[in-house]
């Protein structure tokens, strides 16, 4: 499988990787900022986060149909990529918002703006899984199983980019048979931020 092979053609970008996902998750657990302690009152966090899920949504699922824009048609296909793949992470901390603050809200509490970024945080780390395990889905089809090589187009740019500073080759990342294990890398690490911020948030519901 050529699972392995990625692994060991990418590794500095593997490492790399698993690297910021460390680092992310042990300050989102340690890390301590008095003035985010404070409090925000529940309803109007939920009429905000309504109101901006509804519109961001809104954009996402236009973006993602490549309408009839003034622009070229590379800045479309980008438009597009951003809405499908960032599209539902970005929109997740809201919609958690969104149902965190109506329960804050029916029990008559205030959400402290510490436990509100925790939950979007966690949020954000679980709609980057989806979005990954569609690529390892996907890229698993496209490829067999993971047992032949399919070159990518530019849609996978952002991608080759990210994998040049560890020195790794355009060969190598312009390549679904390579993004798909690298998706797996990512789901973990996502997985570990959600896990991290409600462990966070399990902390200091403790220290009460």
């Amino acid at each position: 499988m050529l699972i392995f092979e990625t692994y060991k053609a990418a590794w500095p970008m593997c490492l790399g990787f698993i690297a910021i996902f460390l680092a992310v998750g042990t300050l989102v657990y340690f890390l301590r900022i008095p003035r985010w302690e404070r409090s925000l009152n529940a309803r109007a966090v939920f009429w905000v986060c309504c109101v901006l899920w509804v519109i961001f949504m809104g954009i996402v699922m236009t973006l993602v149909d490549s309408p009839y824009l003034p622009f070229s048609q590379g800045t479309i296909t980008w438009l597009f990529m951003l809405s499908a793949f960032l599209g539902i992470p970005m929109a997740m901390p809201l919609l958690a918002g969104v149902f965190w603050a109506l329960q804050c809200s029916l029990r008559k509490e205030s959400i402290p703006l510490s436990t509100f970024l925790l939950v979007a945080f966690a949020a954000f780390g679980l709609g980057l899984a989806v979005s990954n395990v569609h690529d390892i889905l996907w890229c698993g089809i496209i490829t067999d199983g993971f047992s032949k090589h399919y070159k990518a187009g530019g849609d996978l740019d952002f991608f080759v980019y990210a994998g040049l500073p560890f020195g790794v080759s355009r060969e190598t990342t312009a390549d679904y048979a390579a993004l798909g294990p690298f998706a797996i890398l990512l789901v973990a690490g996502e997985l570990f931020w959600a896990a991290v911020s409600v462990l966070r948030l399990k902390k200091n519901n403790a220290a009460k």
